[in-house]
């Protein structure tokens, strides 16, 4: 009786997590539709600020790929 009992609550709280990850997984999802929109945005009104931000962020992150590999050899 009492394991019944158990897998009941175990049951719920289940449910719960899975409906409260459902919820965060759904406002992730609005929040970086409304960055890339916003991205698309400021770049079509500003092509030029768009490239210079693109090369910038590859050069970074090309910096750090070269330091992290370079670490492992």
């Amino acid at each position: 009786m009492e394991l019944n009992k158990i897998e009941k609550n175990l049951e719920k709280v289940s449910h719960e997590a899975g409906q409260k990850a459902g919820m965060m997984a759904s406002k992730f999802a609005d929040t970086a539709t409304d960055y890339v929109n916003r991205s698309q945005s400021y770049v079509k009104e500003n092509p030029t600020k768009g490239v210079a931000i693109a090369v910038a962020a590859g050069l970074f992150a090309g910096s750090l790929l070269t330091l992290a590999l370079r670490k492992r050899h």
